[in-house]
């Protein structure tokens, strides 16, 4: 339900840390799952090249772009995070730490 800043807080109350909205524009471009096992995570992140939206960088096949990663833990209260160093990633074959292939 939408915040109410005139509500009438009772004792036992609670509110809502993190809200539910659903990602509009380039925040909902991005579909990312994660899974732990053999002692490491293993990241499915898809995107378009070309999101149509004005904030993103069109991607294009065969070149290769610097990033940098970060993995958010939101179930604790301190929001653990893991940060990566600098990297490249590359849109199909190149000289990226990290390779991207066509899903179709």
């Amino acid at each position: 339900m939408p915040y109410d800043p005139n509500y009438k807080w009772k004792n036992g109350d609670l509110m809502v840390k993190y809200g539910s909205e659903t990602p509009e524009g380039s925040a909902a471009d991005n579909a990312v799952a994660g899974t732990f096992g053999n002692g490491g995570w293993t990241l499915l992140w898809t995107r378009k090249l070309n999101t149509g939206n004005k904030d993103d960088l069109v991607l294009k096949a065969g070149e290769t772009y610097p990033i940098g990663m970060a993995v958010h833990d939101d179930n604790v209260t301190a929001r653990f995070h893991q940060v990566s160093f600098p990297l490249k990633l590359s849109i199909g074959k190149g000289p990226g730490e990290i390779t991207a292939a066509e899903i179709k």
